[in-house]
Order: C-alpha cells, then sequence, then structure tokens
C-alpha cells in the first residue's frame, strides 16, 4: 500500500493523494495490526494530499479505495466525466476551405479529423488535461 496513489472524496470534491508512511502512534511503532487480509488489517497509514494536507487512513479503506479505482489486470482506470473546453491551432488545423473533399468516385464528403484541435477532458476524479 505504501506510496499507492489514491482519489478520496474530501470537502465535496474528489481530491487526489499519495499514500506516504506508515502511521505511528504514541508508542513510537506503527499503528495497528498487519494482517495479510485487507478485511482484518488494522494498520493505518499517512496519506498526503496536494503536498500539505497529511490524514490517516486504514488499511481496508485504503485498499477498497485501490480496487475500485482499478481494472482486472491491476492498471488504474479513470472514466471521462465531460469535455471541459477546447481549442483550435490555426497553424495546424485543417482550415473550413478544405474541409469538404472529393472521393475516387466523385462524392463530396467531409474530411473526418481532429487535427489541431485539443479538448480539455474533466477526468471522474476530478483531474483535467489537455488531449489532442
Amino acid at each position: 500500500l505504501l506510496y499507492a496513489e489514491l482519489v478520496i472524496e474530501k470537502a465535496g470534491s474528489p481530491t487526489s493523494g499519495h499514500v506516504q508512511r506508515h502511521a505511528i502512534g504514541s508508542d513510537s511503532k506503527p499503528s495497528g495490526i498487519y494482517n495479510d487480509s485487507p478485511y482484518v488489517n488494522t494498520m493505518l497509514y499517512e496519506v498526503e494530499f496536494d503536498g500539505e494536507d497529511v490524514v490517516e487512513y486504514s488499511a481496508n479503506l485504503t485498499a477498497e479505495n485501490m480496487l475500485t479505482q482499478a481494472d482486472d489486470d491491476g492498471f488504474s482506470k479513470l472514466s471521462m466525466s465531460l469535455i471541459g473546453d477546447y481549442k483550435r491551432d490555426d497553424s495546424v488545423a485543417v482550415p473550413k476551405s478544405m474541409i469538404v473533399v472529393t472521393s475516387k468516385s466523385g462524392q463530396a464528403r467531409h474530411r473526418k479529423t481532429t487535427k489541431g484541435w485539443k479538448l480539455k477532458v474533466i477526468w471522474s476524479d476530478g483531474t483535467s488535461n489537455w488531449v489532442p
């Protein structure tokens, strides 16, 4: 679980955090008792959000969060929530005057391309990025 990336809802919005280390109790020992089964593992871990806020989470909550965000092969999965914006690079995009092309059979067709366009994708975890 150490160094795993989690997405946990904080203050009503999904927030990305990283498991940093085992939480240490007042006796200077790791908090909780480790067990191979996440259902009975009582270890506590420190999760850091945005490089500032550090919160303790139990091993079973951390494992559950990781499992719900992974596909059958163990890869992280994000689903697109919406397209938040778009922009066009006029130096690369096909100009409007060249959108219609004529096929070999003589039919006029619209050119199917996204060349020169970028979409700002908002992902289900609340993060966003520009996708070409």
